[in-house]
């Protein structure tokens, strides 16, 4: 991956999934797809997965 790539920037964005302006309106899925990177969009959508599940738990009390 090349990270000097101005497409590649990932920019701070509480839903990555969704386009922002800083991105010229392209989701990361968009980008991964345009340059052919589908492993990495696997492991986005399983990172995003357990992100999800890990803020849908209950919060643990000691």
């Amino acid at each position: 991956m090349n990270l000097d790539d101005p497409d590649m920037a990932v920019v701070c964005d509480p839903d990555l999934s969704q386009p922002s302006p800083s991105r010229k309106g392209l989701s990361v899925e968009t980008v991964l797809e345009k340059h052919g990177r589908s492993s990495e969009i696997v492991s986005l959508r399983r990172a995003r997965a357990l992100t999800q599940l890990i803020i849908s738990l209950p919060a643990i009390k000691l």
